[in-house]
């Protein structure tokens, strides 16, 4: 389900700048993703 979140939210991003998904900003999409409580990685 992360995966999907993740591409889910990068087309919204995409859509609401105008840009392809490959041109949306990877620290944008971060920050978004972290703030919806999306885990990015593990700590060991």
């Amino acid at each position: 389900m992360a995966l999907g979140q993740a591409c889910g939210t990068a087309a919204v991003l995409a859509n609401q700048k105008r840009v392809t998904v490959q041109a949306v900003n990877q620290g944008e999409l971060k920050k978004k993703l972290l703030a919806d409580g999306q885990v990015l990685s593990l700590k060991n």
